[in-house]
């Protein structure tokens, strides 16, 4: 639901390790990009994952209706619609609040992420901002810690944020600039990949937490990367 500005895009070119390499979205898909409007997220992203693909086409999906729930399964339709398709996607957006989206939203884009790895393409979700999901941006779960949506979904990698430790190298800990999200869905039951690992988890961690959370739910984040500390570049 944000849209991306070409103008700054090209200009961050000039600049970077891109010059003299072709810097501009390949191709929207939805609805029309506006540029004047672009956001943070968006551009973050397209500034980021256009240097590490250098070679590949960038696509970007937006919709105009800025309806969380619902135009993550116009999303989903889209890809799993194509003949072509991307090969990795990547989304920033989710909640912590425990019934954001209603269950049959939830369950039909799980299905479109399950048919998208069918395809060989690689999902890879942002596990959230509001660390354990007690208080959220939405609200407040009461008595209990939620991890994020969509990242939640079984056939996708969610994807934690990290800081580094001391200056801008070397070892890594847990963002600090926000909660990175994650724990245990109350939404989709643990994968069979994840079983043996989160049951070894929930068995040896010392301090639980008091507040409830699920058990036997799908764990994340899967896999973690820096998060903090990136210049962006946006009007």
């Amino acid at each position: 639901g944000q849209y991306v500005d070409d103008g700054v895009l090209a200009a961050t070119c000039a600049t970077s390790v891109w010059e003299g390499e072709k810097c501009a979205v390949s191709k929207y898909v939805g609805d029309k990009n506006v540029p004047t409007e672009e956001g943070a997220e968006s551009m973050l992203d397209t500034e980021y994952i256009m240097p590490l693909s250098l070679g590949h086409e960038t696509w970007v999906y937006t919709y105009a209706s800025f309806d969380f729930c619902g135009d993550l399964q116009t999303f989903g339709s889209d890809v799993t619609g194509e003949s072509t398709h991307p090969t990795v996607i990547s989304i920033s957006y989710g909640s912590q609040y425990i019934g954001a989206c209603p269950s049959e939203s939830m369950a039909r884009f799980a299905a479109d992420v399950e048919k998208m790895a069918g395809m060989g393409i690689t999902v890879m979700i942002a596990s959230g901002d509001d660390g354990s999901g007690h208080v959220v941006r939405q609200g407040v779960n009461a008595g209990k810690l939620a991890p994020s949506y969509p990242a939640s979904i079984p056939h996708a990698i969610a994807v934690g944020a990290t800081s580094w430790a001391e200056g801008t190298s070397g070892a890594e800990v847990a963002a600090t600039a926000f909660g990175s999200g994650g724990g245990f869905s109350y939404d989709f039951d643990v994968p069979s990949y994840q079983a043996d690992v989160a049951q070894e988890y929930l068995s040896t961690v010392p301090d639980l937490p008091t507040l409830g959370y699920a058990k036997t739910g799908r764990g994340s984040p899967d896999v973690s990367a820096l998060g903090e500390q990136f210049a962006l570049v946006c009007n």
